[in-house]
């Protein structure tokens, strides 16, 4: 039976939430040097003035000051000064002579301590980046990446080396405080941005002392929330980040794919920006690959802004009373559900009339299409569609919250909602919520199974865990949804035994009435695999565990011959019922999305398996696709029990 979520209901959910974190910022940018090429005390002919980076820092900070984003940011004059705001105001803006090291230095520390629990820093950086030999031998490169202020260089002002940001960044989480770093250069190789058309902009290794700067003393530790770290950068090491002229203005080309991408995408997470940015980036260089760091919190909402999800897609008229939509059911888009079409690109201004409204009644994977309830007088510029009504192509995952107050009830509700697919349901629930005292646990609802550990029942580290969870059982559910009728003729899986020292020895597992089969923690089982088609397949293993994480336990790149099968041991770690999935592919299927591990050489998805798992990821599910291009999937349960509940020996010596 589909279910409906009606967004206004949302909307009054969300007046329950705690009030939002503080945005707290640093902007530098600069183009012109202290001691770069034809200045006093320059020793270095490669290390010249730059000519696009202040435009790269204005251009960010006026696309993150408009709608959807809306930072309020001090007015910056270039003309007239090279900073402004302050701590206090929230914003702090360097360019060229103001940003020497000592301000950039102070600039950070200054809004780390001012920063409460549960805010978040963006830094924002354009210029030269460099390196510095390691003399300590700490780092596996065997030099420091660094950014390279104003007066660097000259007398006894080094670079900012890697390891010094990265202690500061150590200080604002130890503060409870998010830390996101964005740089337009290379700031962990060896070189910066090259001036096509122009001088190569390359800033020789520095000289610095390779230890930790006493220069920069980081503020004390103050409190802990669920803070995380994100670093995005233009390129990967030993590459070039390109400037080129756009409307005969220099910027970089990282930049300005950012800044589009941060126009275009409602809501994005952070590893929606990056994929779309290495995507523009791709299709005007085969020399510079951005590059995203973060593990997990990369599936974060951009700055925090984690809202009900929104879809929001392109759209064009295809005839009078029809709206094609740039997105189809691997973007969450289902038949049924409602549309509002705006002129303009983005979310439309709050108040805005929609041009029309329409149901989709044609979806595709990648596709679909708007029957509008009335005609269409199209604009001539360009159009995005919003949804106002989701109509899941499934059941949605019922989650149930027992026990605390009110406020609290309201706040879960909120922040599990914002991922798509969940329903907050007092009867028959797959999840629990159980609030008691001070914290919040998560429970299987089938047996009262605990999932990860306790949460804090209060503050924003409930609303962010309550996310994270969120996303996490979405993200679980998704990937288990693509089990399928066809996936058992493609292979099997079976967790029946366990993994003994002595082959010889066959151990089963235990089998408690309808339980699935069950070993304890510290255990090593087989988990045989197989091949059942008559054709080679790239076999992938993937584990959910305890805390609902998704861990790849056989990389897959090579293929598992046509009737052949495989046994992995699986050493058994924390309490709680896994689920194992077997993924059998015709082609090779990149799984760092769904594993959510950080990405380094971010490409486009490369197929509709990828794309389908990108979604996952980011909790929005279709589950009414059950095949892919050509895979199968299948999984099967493990329960584990503290090992104390064991009663008697194991059955055999295991494998480690």
């Amino acid at each position: 039976m589909k279910t409906r979520l009606l967004l206004p209901v949302l909307a009054i959910l969300l007046a329950a939430t705690p009030a939002a974190a503080a945005i707290r910022t640093v902007f530098v940018g600069i183009d012109t040097y202290r001691h770069s090429v034809g200045k006093p005390g320059n020793t270095d002919p490669g290390f010249r003035d730059l000519g696009g980076a202040v435009n790269d820092l204005v251009l960010i900070r006026d696309v993150l000051a408009a709608r959807p984003w809306g930072l309020k940011l001090p007015a910056f004059d270039r003309a007239a000064a090279c900073e402004a705001g302050s701590i206090g105001a929230g914003s702090i803006t360097l360019t060229n002579e103001c940003a020497t090291r000592a301000a950039m230095i102070a600039a950070l520390t200054g809004q780390i301590a001012a920063a409460a629990p549960g805010d978040t820093i963006l830094f924002y950086y354009s210029g030269h980046g460099s390196t510095a030999y390691d003399r300590r031998r700490t780092q596996a490169a065997g030099s420091h990446g660094t950014l390279v202020p104003h007066d660097s260089r000259g007398g006894d002002v080094h670079d900012i080396l890697d390891i010094d940001l990265g202690r500061l960044i150590d200080a604002a989480q130890a503060r409870g405080v998010s830390f996101v770093t964005i740089a337009d250069s290379c700031n962990s190789g060896s070189i910066t941005r090259d001036l096509r058309g122009g001088a190569a902009r390359f800033a020789a290794p520095d000289q610095a002392p390779g230890g930790p700067a006493a220069d920069i003393v980081p503020p004390p530790v103050a409190n802990t929330a669920n803070p995380y770290r994100i670093q995005l950068s233009a390129a990967a090491d030993n590459q070039i980040a390109k400037e080129l002229p756009i409307d005969g203005v220099r910027h970089g080309v990282f930049t300005v794919a950012l800044a589009a991408a941060l126009r275009e995408l409602p809501r994005p997470s952070y590893a929606d920006l990056a994929n779309a940015v290495a995507t523009r980036v791709a299709t005007g260089s085969d020399s510079q690959t951005p590059v995203a760091e973060g593990g997990a919190a990369l599936a974060k909402a951009f700055l925090g802004r984690d809202q009900p999800v929104v879809r929001a897609f392109t759209a064009s008229a295809i005839a009078a009373d029809r709206i094609a939509i740039g997105g189809g059911g691997l973007g969450g888009v289902t038949p049924g559900s409602s549309y509002a079409v705006f002129a303009g690109r983005g979310e439309p201004a709050p108040g805005a009339r929609p041009l029309a409204m329409g149901v989709i009644d044609v979806a595709r994977p990648t596709d679909a299409e708007l029957k509008l309830t009335g005609s269409l007088d199209a604009p001539a510029g360009p159009m995005v569609a919003i949804e106002r009504e989701h109509v899941y192509a499934g059941p949605a995952l019922r989650v149930r919250i027992d026990g605390g107050s009110q406020e609290q009830r309201g706040a879960l509700t909120a922040a599990m909602t914002s991922a798509s697919g969940i329903e907050i349901a007092a009867d028959a629930p797959a999840y629990v919520l159980a609030i008691t005292g001070d914290s919040v646990q998560l429970l299987a609802a089938a047996d009262g199974h605990a999932i990860g550990s306790p949460f804090p029942a209060a503050g924003p580290a409930m609303a962010t865990e309550a996310r994270d969870r969120a996303r996490k059982i979405a993200n679980f559910a998704a990937v288990l949804a693509l089990r399928n009728d066809t996936g058992a003729r493609w292979g099997s899986i079976d967790i029946a035994s366990y993994a003994c020292t002595d082959p010889a020895i066959r151990a089963p597992l235990e089998r408690p009435g309808t339980l699935p089969a069950a070993a304890y923690v510290g255990d090593t089982v087989n988990i045989r695999y197989k091949n059942l088609t008559d054709r080679p397949l790239y076999a992938y293993l993937i584990a959910f565990g305890t805390e609902l994480e998704v861990i790849l336990l056989t990389p897959g790149q090579d293929r598992l011959k046509d009737g052949s099968s495989l046994i992995y041991h699986s050493p058994l770690n924390g309490a709680g019922l896994v689920q194992v999935m077997l993924l059998l592919a015709d082609n090779p299927v990149d799984l760092g999305a769904l594993t959510q591990s950080a990405v380094r050489d971010i490409a486009p998805p490369q197929g509709n398996l990828e794309r389908l798992l990108l979604a996952a990821r980011n909790g929005q599910s279709s589950r009414d696709i059950v095949r892919v291009n050509e895979w199968g999937g299948l999984a099967a349960s493990l329960l584990i029990r503290p090992a104390a509940d064991r009663r008697g020996p194991p059955p055999c010596e295991m494998l480690p």
